[in-house]
């Protein structure tokens, strides 16, 4: 019984949710500029964190990754290991991180 009004209560805060975004595009063309500034800002704002954070997990990403290929001769493939972790994996959790 609780999973069925876990249910049905999920929908309804769905469905009040699209009602309330469907009533707001009546305003979101006057304050357009006010939302492209905003986008602008966030961005500027968020680069510099980005970019420390990027750097920071890097070092320490290649770091171990080199002590443990230099047992088996591959530190040429670092780079690329590496660029892939960040991208792939660490990539969503920063921007988590920023949004939040």
């Amino acid at each position: 019984m609780n999973t069925i009004l876990a249910i049905i209560t999920g929908i309804g805060e769905s469905l009040n949710l699209l009602w309330l975004t469907i009533k707001s595009i009546k305003y979101f063309g006057s304050s357009m500029d006010k939302f492209i500034f905003q986008l602008f800002d966030m961005g500027n704002r968020t680069v510099p964190v980005a970019a420390l954070i990027a750097l920071s997990i890097g070092a320490v990403l290649a770091l171990q990754t080199g002590i443990q290929l230099s047992n088996y001769g591959m530190q040429d493939k670092i780079g690329g290991i590496v660029g892939l972790s960040v991208c792939t994996e660490l990539a969503p959790v920063m921007a988590a991180i920023l949004m939040a």
